[in-house]
């Protein structure tokens, strides 16, 4: 009797252990990798705690990946180091990973997305990138809303807003290219635009803003880093110009995460986009768990942000990973391989793979998720429009697709009509500076200003006295 019921036990102990082995074998690893460049005076890039954190987050949840662990390579290179970044790129793709994240900066991006191409491996972006009419490369997409898409979302608020003056400043030659369909306005609108740029290599705006204080400049967009805008901040309040009379637009996503205590009770307008989807609860949740890793970690440089704050990057890096580890689930049978660079051997996979991604319909941080199946970009996406209230940052409005770009009527409608106060009194009729001229856009006498202007296509309007191009202040 006892002989059996021992044989019994041992029985049950062998086939538990046998069901335990099946299961272990039966769990799979999806590597992917993250290239990342190292930021001075920042121990680890944003992006690549990011990066992480999505990983472990998605773990966490075996429902979403129940027989599939997530890991990761990264790899660290320095700014602007295409050469490294093309060396790193390679050294993962022959560890084997279904997809590549990073760099950021242009140059070593491109460098990274064209091998990427070549072996038939996604290649997922988060940052805006300088287009391209080069559709070849289609084994990647950007998370980064569309650029045209936003610059009509600002036109549209400075329409609504019946803004008729308006300055444009901007931080590098770049937001020339992203306000686009803002700066192509005069054509079509009755807008004056003057533009002005911030100087470069120097944080002191303030001789820049004296220029437009004595100017009456009061409708301004800026389109800057959130850095860069957290200081702008600060130099407009020893200015003087944190008042009812003016109108600051910030282009950048990160408004919302800054901190605006000291403007509050000022009176200032102060408008923005936000793309965090914070209203929904699940989101709500997963900004909590960052946050609080990010108040237990060692400080770091001030950088204006509210002290634990997702930026939208760290979203767009969260929402990439999230994606990868659902398609995958979703691609039957698929394996990833080692590929090696000097061979020019794709991944059979890879075609399968990115257009599970590209053609799927997202929903993550950043809300609705969809791409262009041509281009690899985000063009229809939803906007809220935040503005600064004695409360703090709050949602006045919601914006619909790019498609429509209708901005509601219950947009800060005290706002408005603060603005609207302000034109009466001190509305002015700018002069265009006379000078050189780039087809029939008249300019001032900065060269720098007269290159970056040559960059941009079409620009032959009829209305060019609508354009006041100020020159480059040299502090």
């Amino acid at each position: 009797m006892d002989s059996a019921m021992e044989a019994s036990r041992r029985f049950l102990f062998l086939l538990l252990y046998l069901r335990l082995g099946v299961l272990q074998t039966s769990q799979q690893v999806l590597r992917i990798g993250g290239i990342f460049e190292m930021v001075e005076n920042e121990p680890v890039n944003v992006e690549e705690l990011a990066f992480k954190f999505a990983v472990t987050n998605i773990n966490r949840n075996r429902t979403l990946m129940p027989n599939t662990t997530l890991t990761y390579d990264i790899q660290r290179i320095n700014l602007f180091d295409s050469f490294e970044a093309s060396r790193r790129a390679c050294d993962q793709l022959a560890l084997g990973v279904a997809a590549l994240f990073g760099p950021s900066h242009s140059s070593s991006v491109s460098a990274v997305q064209s091998i990427c191409n070549a072996l038939e491996v996604p290649h997922i972006q988060i940052r805006w990138k300088h287009p391209t009419v080069d559709l070849k490369d289609s084994f990647y997409i950007n998370l980064y809303p569309d650029y045209a898409a936003i610059s009509r979302a600002v036109l549209d608020l400075v329409l609504h807003y019946n803004w008729k003056i308006v300055t444009v400043v901007y931080e590098d030659s770049t937001s020339l290219i992203r306000l686009q369909e803002l700066i192509k306005a005069p054509s079509r609108y009755n807008i004056k635009i003057k533009i002005r740029q911030l100087p470069s290599g120097n944080k002191d705006a303030r001789p820049l803003l004296k220029e437009m204080k004595r100017g009456r400049e009061f409708f301004v967009i800026f389109d800057c880093s959130h850095d860069t805008a957290a200081e702008i901040m600060k130099q407009i309040l020893s200015m003087g110009m944190m008042t009812e009379y003016y109108h600051y637009f910030f282009t950048t996503l990160d408004l919302f995460a800054l901190d605006l205590e000291p403007y509050r009770y000022s009176g200032v307008n102060m408008t923005g986009f936000r793309l965090l989807n914070i209203d929904n609860t699940q989101v709500a949740s997963v900004i909590d768990k960052w946050s609080m890793e990010r108040l237990q970690a060692p400080p770091k440089p001030e950088t204006g942000l509210l002290d634990g704050m997702m930026t939208t990057e760290s979203a767009l890096m969260y929402d990439g990973v999230y994606m990868v580890a659902v398609a995958s689930q979703r691609a039957f049978q698929m394996t990833v391989s080692s590929l090696q660079c000097h061979r020019h051997k794709p991944w059979r996979f890879g075609t399968r793979f990115m257009n599970l991604i590209k053609e799927g319909h997202w929903s993550g941080l950043t809300g609705r998720i969809s791409f262009n199946k041509t281009d690899g970009l985000r063009k229809d996406f939803d906007l809220d429009i935040i503005s600064l209230k004695e409360e703090g940052m709050e949602k006045v409005a919601g914006e619909v697709s790019n498609h429509l770009y209708k901005v509601w009527k219950k947009l800060s409608l005290t706002s408005r009509n603060k603005g609207h106060r302000s034109t009466q009194l001190y509305i002015l009729n700018y002069k265009t500076k006379t000078g050189n001229e780039v087809g029939n856009f008249p300019i001032g006498n900065d060269h720098s200003t007269i290159h970056q202007r040559n960059k941009i296509s079409d620009y032959s309007y009829p209305h060019s006295s609508a354009y006041t191009i100020c020159p480059k202040l040299e502090i």
